[in-house]
């Protein structure tokens, strides 16, 4: 196997890519380089992480569309800021305290739940903060593993702007704050590039001494360091900050496990990226001789190791001595909602096609993408430097092909990926600039050999056959990525859901029983719903009480809900008619009003199937509430406009209005522009009144009037009053009493 690996060293320094004199430069020079290096590599940094912030913010609550793993998740950090308890929530399950715990400190220290219409965008605020923190994560590791500015830069944007990143990232997951700790643990594991470069001097360094100069790949690193790294004063210090950064490296590894158990598929990364820092086999016998190298390594194992298990093993003592939930490796799918596509919220877990359906996602949202991270993981094995990664990511493809966990997949590969892609292209092209010549030399094993003209063919070859494929790839993936970035940042797929919880909390009382999208949940909370009368979908499970649903007034029905049905689901939707609906296709939401007593309800086809008009099975049916209409319609003292008096005697006007204005009538003449329709309610019976003036006065203006409706008592006591520029309307509660209207005659 060809080791690539030089180039990365050579091209991740920019402009210090030449060979140094051996003079030592002064002081004030080295400052000023100093300078103007991290000055550079700061300003890509910026503009990438500028351009990646941008496009996780922008539209964040309009998409991917909401899951209920993000809703539980959300619910479970409230309830901690709320009650510091993780235990008094029915909504717990089995997702690790550590990770929720981070998630409510973020909303509690900025209060993000209040920021927003629904709370979950307040969690996605904390998801973007762990995705930018990341990135830079992401690009000290690309740079310490010796990718150049502008390769680092492009893997910082790749992990930040890709659509599957934007799909994945702005999700709440345990998983992403998992993969932070664990980015931190690859930094820690690699150490310094000066570190790691003066280390392999030492094991390319030729029999001659090293007099081959910068034809062995190496003209960033100065020649002293060579001398520096085979000498014995220096590498003391050095070892010592290597093992503090060793046992830092376990504890970031710890908390990452802790936090999401999955990232434990990465750990193994940690341990080979720390040995490789220490010298691979072979590698330290040019210090200290084989077996002291190997011994060394095994010592920072050790450490390593420990440092892992002391931290896993406190969280595990602390997590079960107070009750708290410590989480099981498994993975809830990330919301594989995006807006313009078909996609719901869900579980992978159990569903038994997760790889499949992570690679499906990816596929739907970026099929380039796809194709360039599966290439990247085959071609990052003929990179010394990128192996480690390369193997994990095909470590992880299988570990989530066996869990059935797409959130494996997605969540862990993602930030290897973008770094492999364009660690590899780099790579690549600085080995097809290489030229024959007394200097061009290549690895073979562990000795060095002239390039062959032969050889040098075949690399440039390599090169323009990566370069054209890039280009193709750019060229395909352009349109596409403006396609799915402009759904991201401009589409609002969660309209519908906001919608809903706003229709609940105007219309509905806060101790009414309802079954809502976990998503939701918080939000009704913060209403002021009785926390007993609120339940997640989990009241519906198949193993839940099959009749429990009958103790509800109403169920909110989402995809959600039918991607977990079972029976009291089945029952649920049978025995409830919608009675507002929000949305169309897979991101529709109905409020459904569900009635337990009715045990010859017509099946949900039928009463779903967007009743064109009330049907005969109403508490108040359309023939009833038509005969009292055209009587109404009938009195010299009422004006309707055309719609409304088709409205009124057609049988869809709620009998509360129509008694309310029969009332009215008696003592002054009203006209009526118009009976709106409720925000949902497309099919229900038209329960509010818009009325223009009264007695010649116009309504919006006159206090007497309004007065009037307040006065009202139950059963036809309205919800509001309130004065519009069209006049005043009047909104009685959702729900038409029986047995106000006499039936009509035969």
């Amino acid at each position: 196997m060809v080791d690539v690996d030089n180039t990365l060293t050579d091209h991740s320094r920019g402009s210090d890519a030449t060979s140094t004199p051996l003079s030592t430069p002064s002081s004030s020079s080295s400052v000023s380089s100093w300078v103007t290096r991290r000055g550079r590599s700061a300003a890509w940094l910026l503009v990438a992480l500028v351009i990646g912030a941008v496009a996780q913010i922008a539209g964040l609550a309009g998409a991917p569309r909401i899951s209920a793993t993000e809703g539980v998740l959300t619910t479970k950090a409230w309830d901690f800021v709320r009650f510091g308890d993780l235990t008094s929530t029915s909504l717990w399950g089995g997702d690790p305290a550590a990770g929720v715990l981070q998630l409510a400190g973020y909303t509690a220290l900025t209060g993000s739940f209040g920021r927003h219409e629904l709370a979950v965008v307040g969690a996605r605020e904390f998801m973007v903060l762990v995705t930018m923190v990341s990135a830079v994560l992401l690009w000290v590791l690309a740079r310490r593993l010796g990718l150049g500015r502008a390769s680092s830069a492009a893997a910082v944007l790749l992990f930040t702007v890709a659509p599957i990143a934007l799909q994945v990232h702005r999700s709440v997951s345990v998983e992403q704050i998992g993969v932070l700790w664990l980015l931190a643990a690859f930094v820690l594991a690699v150490g310094g590039r000066r570190g790691d470069a003066a280390a392999d001097v030492v094991a390319a360094a030729p029999a001659d001494g090293g007099r081959g100069g910068s034809g062995f790949g190496f003209a960033g690193v100065r020649p002293d360091a060579f001398v520096e790294a085979q000498g014995s004063a220096r590498p003391s210090k050095r070892a010592r900050w290597g093992l503090l950064a060793a046992i830092a490296a376990g504890i970031t590894a710890g908390i990452a496990v802790v936090t999401a158990p999955v990232c434990i598929v990465g750990v193994p990364l940690v341990a080979w990226l720390v040995a490789r820092r220490l010298g691979a086999p072979g590698r330290g016998a040019a210090l200290t001789g084989e077996g002291a190298a190997s011994a060394g390594r095994r010592g920072a194992l050790v450490l390593v190791a420990g440092a892992f298990v002391a931290v896993v093993g406190v969280y595990f003592v602390v997590a079960s001595a107070l009750g708290w939930g410590v989480g099981v490796l498994q993975v809830e799918q990330v919301g594989v909602g995006v807006a313009g596509e078909g996609f719901g919220g869900g579980t992978a877990a159990g569903s038994g096609g997760g790889l499949v359906a992570a690679s499906g996602l990816w596929w739907v949202l970026d099929p380039v993408g796809l194709v360039v991270a599966g290439g990247a993981a085959v071609g990052g094995l003929l990179a010394r430097r990128l192996r480690p990664l390369a193997v994990t990511v095909l470590v992880t493809v299988a570990v989530a092909g066996v869990l059935a966990a797409a959130g494996v997949l997605i969540v862990l590969v993602l930030p290897l990926v973008a770094v492999l892609v364009p660690g590899i292209v780099q790579s690549v092209l600085a080995r097809a600039r290489v030229r024959t010549g007394p200097t061009a030399v290549e690895a073979v094993g562990a000795h060095y050999a002239p390039a062959t003209p032969g050889t040098v063919f075949a690399r440039q070859a390599l090169g323009l056959l990566v370069v054209t494929g890039v280009l193709a790839a750019a060229v395909v993936a352009t349109p596409l990525w403006n396609d799915r970035l402009t759904a991201f940042v401009a589409s609002d797929v969660n309209r519908p859901l906001r919608d809903a919880e706003s229709w609940l909390g105007v219309n509905l009382a806060p101790n009414t029983r309802v079954i809502v999208d976990d998503a939701l949940v918080v939000d009704l909370f913060e209403r002021g719903f009785a926390r007993a009368a609120v339940s997640g979908y989990a009241a519906l499970a198949p193993s839940a009480d099959a009749t429990g649903w009958r103790d509800v007034d109403y169920l909110v029905a989402t995809a959600s809900l039918g991607a977990g049905g079972g029976d009291p689901v089945a029952q649920a939707i049978e025995h409830s008619t919608v009675v507002a609906s929000f949305g169309e296709g897979a991101g529709r939401v109905d409020v459904r009003k569900i009635d337990a007593a009715a045990a010859g309800a017509p099946p949900a086809g039928q009463a779903d199937a967007e009743q064109a008009g009330p049907t005969p099975n109403d508490a108040v049916s359309a023939a009833d509430r038509a005969a009292a209409g055209v009587q109404l319609a009938a009195n010299p003292d009422l004006t309707l406009s055309d719609g409304a008096r088709e409205l009124l005697t057609t049988g869809r006007v709620d009998s509360r209005v129509i008694l309310s204005l029969a009332q009215l009538l008696g003592d002054t003449s009203v006209v009526v522009a118009d009976f709106p329709l409720a925000t949902g309610e497309n099919t229900a019976p038209r329960r509010q009144l818009l009325i223009e003036s009264s007695g010649g006065v116009p309504a919006g203006d006159d206090p007497g009037i309004s007065a009037w409706f307040s006065a009202l008592g139950e059963p036809v006591r309205p919800a509001s009053v309130t004065p519009s520029p069209d006049g005043l309307v009047v909104t009685f509660p959702v729900g038409e009493p029986e047995g106000l209207i006499p039936p009509a005659a035969p």
